[in-house]
This record gives structure tokens, sequence and C-alpha cells, in this order.
């Protein structure tokens, strides 16, 4: 009979990691040194914005058209195109002359009448 003797099992782990730990220090040698190549950059604590620019198209989900109730001259635009408006904001002025001579008419009407009443209650 043949003698054989067995490698205690504490040995064959240290032959098993010593030969995995050699072929890794092979492989490590030309990611080391292209490591070492590569240019590095020193941190710096900074505070970014948060906002981006970017090229882009929106359109409007819902759209108006608006209208006059009465003619005039515009005196002033006070928005842009597609600028965004809150209900009830003035978007432009109108010149009102003409209306404030219809006006002055009308009250002047008014007071006319309002004299001829008391006429002719007396």
């Amino acid at each position: 009979m043949a003698s054989t003797k067995l490698i205690p099992q504490r040995a064959l782990k240290r032959f098993v990691y010593g030969f995995f730990f050699s072929l890794l220090s092979l492989q490590a040698g030309p990611v080391l040194a292209a490591a070492n190549a590569l240019q590095t950059a020193e941190v710096v604590k900074q505070t970014l914005s948060r906002e981006f620019r970017l090229d882009g198209v929106v359109e409007a989900i819902h759209k108006a058209t608006v209208s006059a109730q009465t003619r005039g001259t515009i005196r002033e635009i006070l928005v842009d195109v597609d600028d965004y408006v809150e209900k009830g904001a003035v978007i432009i002025r109108l010149k009102d002359v003409s209306q404030r001579a219809r006006l002055k008419k009308a009250q002047a009407g008014e007071q006319e009448a309002i004299s001829h009443l008391a006429k002719a209650e007396d």
C-alpha cells in the first residue's frame, strides 16, 4: 500500500487564498498603472442652482378669446402674447375720451329728468 499524505485543510485554504491574491495582483498591475495616469481634481463644496434653462414649446391647455364691450383706441397693453393672466386682471387700457363725453351727456340728461320730475310733482 502506497502511503498518501493528506494536506491539512488550513494549509489548503492558505494555498488557495494565496493563489487567488497572486492572480489578482497580476491583473491589478495594469489597472493601477492606468489609475495613476488619470487626472484628478480637488473636491469643493458649493451651492448649485435648481434652475435649468431648456429650449422647448409650451402650449396652454385652456385658452380664452378676449373681446371688448366698447369701441376705443388702445392706450396701453399690459400683457404680452402667451403671458399668464389671472382672472379679472386688466390686460389693456383704452382711450376713453368718447366714453367720458357720452357719460357726461347721460348725466346731464339725468339731471334734466330729475328737475322735470320735481317740477311735475309741485
